[in-house]
């Protein structure tokens, strides 16, 4: 791709459209800091990619105090002898203000190839299917793309550059130990799996010391047939308290009969009594029955009153909220139409002028019809609600009456239901005389209680018992604990003894694997041998230094720009590394199979004279004193 010309407008610090030429493979874009050459740059990124040169996305780029103007970018571009034109135009809406005035502001992006409009996606397609990716271009356009990712990134991107070569195939190359290893599993995944084992392996071999340190502390020496009779003895206890226990409960249970044939007895006499005064209680039972009845009525008549009163209560609340709403409603109606129109709004907010006659008219019109439509609101809310409080204020005649209603007839129902209650006492106070066979069951029944009472004086107190059947429980479960424990010495010192072959076998593991991680390690260096020579192939003056020594002799994974035997961005001079970066770019475009200009950034550090060959448009930015924004 040759860009032969970029069209600017309303683009940061251009607002005017602005045509620059490209007209040969070396492009200078000079003039002092500040001037615009930058803006260019950040023109041809975003265009291509909605960055601007620090590869910022979305960046702003609207033109400073003219933010309704439209940023727009055109590049004409030579593809394989086939002109194309790409233009990008940012569109800015302004949504409604809300409450506080503010305005939303959408920012969409169009886009036109050959004066035909696009779609964002047709555009990135296009880009894919010239250049077989926007990343590819990207990186090919702009060092720091490239130099800009973490070391780890950098070299899987030089690595598509080599040959494909497994780790089995290198591995076997050298005789290494891992080639059988590596026909099931990856370089990386046996480095992992190993590092996993080491680390698990020393935790483990670390705490099994301690744990046979415990294990040991935890043997004990008893005196187990000691403890044999304590715990006969104990065993012994307890069985002769359960008996106890037994018999005890065996005297409640007999007490407990006694008790129920009590309670029949005086169901039965309950029956005797009730033989006896038939007539009497027949009419007690109705008076009873009259004196539930005006109760349960009375309940329901203070429930039904509660509800009216809360109705009623109700009703004022809302009578008072609906007048208070409706002095609301009516000073708005005041402020509408003391509302003025504001002059003010009829001046441009951007810049400052006075709008014509028609605009001004329509802007008064618009005003008036909003306040005469916000009038014609308030008014018919404030008919509603007069309509509601009148609605209301009968609905409250209707529910004080009710609740009147309600009151009086709570009365009478309690005056009622006392009557009946002085009829069911008058009842209940006349004695009856109880028949022969009542007056001998209330005898069997006096006899029955006074037997109970002296059974009970003879049943002994369990509290005691249970204390002393708890307390040898509790020294038989130590006695067994110390016996299990005894027991368990021997399962002790076969436990340390397979703790001890465990660690035996760890530690063999963890050597193991130290040892595979030396030949992974041994493995790599081999392979970054290899492949360091096939990348650097791809490159001019640049070389990868993809591994070094750390001062210790470990080996340590890098990547590592390589100038003129100095470190790219450390060490070397600024007009060498202006060179390195197109070297990187056009090494690149070479190995992607794609040609697209390089853009150089701080050129002023190279000589024009040193510029370099390459088959590529380079376009370089180039800080002079001049105080115009030259392209040759």
């Amino acid at each position: 791709m040759f860009i032969k010309s970029v069209t600017i407008k309303n683009f940061k610090s251009i607002a005017d459209e602005k045509t620059f030429n490209f007209n040969n493979d070396k492009v200078v874009v000079s003039g002092r800091n500040g001037i615009g050459k930058s803006t260019i740059a950040d023109a041809i990124f975003w265009c291509l990619f909605d960055k601007d040169y620090s590869l910022k996305s979305n960046p702003p780029i609207a033109t400073m105090n003219m933010e309704e103007c439209e940023p727009t970018v055109s590049i004409v571009m030579d593809i394989d002898g086939v002109e194309k034109t790409l233009t990008k135009i940012q569109k800015r809406k302004l949504g409604k203000p809300d409450d506080n005035g503010v305005r939303t502001v959408a920012l969409t992006n169009t886009y036109e190839i050959n004066c035909v409009p696009k779609r964002e996606a047709d555009v990135k397609e296009f880009i894919n299917e010239t250049f077989k990716s926007v990343d590819n271009l990207l990186l090919s356009m702009h060092t720091d793309v490239f130099t800009g990712k973490k070391a780890a990134d950098m070299r899987s991107a030089l690595f598509e550059m080599v040959t494909s070569k497994s780790d089995l195939e290198i591995a076997t190359l050298i005789n290494s130990p891992l080639a059988e290893k590596l026909q099931g599993y990856k370089l990386e995944e046996l480095v992992a799996m190993n590092k996993a084992t080491i680390k698990k392996v020393s935790d483990r071999v670390a705490s099994i010391p301690e744990q046979i340190v415990g294990m040991e502390n935890a043997k004990v020496d008893y005196d187990v047939a000691e403890l044999e009779l304590q715990k006969v003895g104990c065993e012994s206890v307890i069985a002769n308290d359960d008996n106890q226990l037994e018999e005890i409960e065996q005297m409640k249970k007999f007490v407990a009969d006694r008790n129920q044939k009590l309670l029949d007895m005086k169901f039965e006499l309950s029956s005797l009594r009730d033989k006896d005064g038939e007539n009497r209680q027949d009419e007690l039972n109705k008076a009873h029955a009259l004196f539930y009845d005006l109760t349960n009525k009375g309940i329901s008549l203070n429930n039904s009153l509660s509800s009216a009163e809360r109705d009623l209560s109700d009703c004022d609340n809302r009578i008072i909220s609906l007048k208070e709403n409706l002095e609301s409603q009516e000073q708005t109606k005041k402020a509408l139409e003391s509302r003025e129109f504001d002059e003010s709004s009829a001046i441009c907010p951007t810049c400052g002028r006075e709008y014509d006659e028609d605009k001004k008219s329509s802007i008064k019109a618009k005003f008036e019809r909003q306040k005469a439509d916000g009038l014609a609101d308030v008014e018919r809310n404030i008919d509603a609600t007069r309509n509601s409080i009148k609605e209301y204020e009968t609905k409250k005649v209707e529910l004080s009456g009710n609740v009147d209603s309600i009151r009086k007839e709570l009365e009478l129902n309690q005056n009622l239901k006392d009557d009946a209650k002085k009829k069911c006492d008058e009842i209940e106070s006349t004695d009856v005389k109880p028949s022969k066979e009542t007056l001998e069951q209330i005898k069997a029944i006096e006899d029955l209680e006074k037997a109970i009472e002296e059974e009970k004086t003879n049943i002994p107190d369990a509290e005691p018992i249970k204390v002393e059947k708890a307390k040898a429980q509790e020294e038989l479960k130590e006695v067994l604990e110390k016996i299990a424990v005894f027991n368990r010495n021997v399962e002790i010192d076969e436990k340390i003894s397979a703790l001890q072959s465990e660690q035996i076998a760890l530690e063999q593991e963890k050597a193991n694997a130290e040892q595979i991680l030396y030949f992974a390690d041994e493995l790599s260096k081999k392979k970054n041998e290899l492949l360091t020579e096939e990348i650097n192939s791809h490159f001019g003056i640049v070389k990868w230094q993809l591994f070094e020594y750390l001062k210790n002799g470990n080996y340590k994974e890098c990547c590592k720009p390589i100038v003129d035997g100095k470190e790219f961005g450390t060490e070397t001079n600024t007009g060498l590394e202006v060179l390195a970066q197109i070297d990187i770019c056009d090494s690149f475009q070479n190995f992607y199979g794609i040609k697209t200009p390089i853009i150089i950034d701080g050129a002023e550090r190279l000589n024009q004279s040193n510029y370099p060959s390459v088959d590529t448009q380079v376009i370089y930015l180039v800080v002079t004193e001049e105080d115009q924004l030259n392209v040759k």
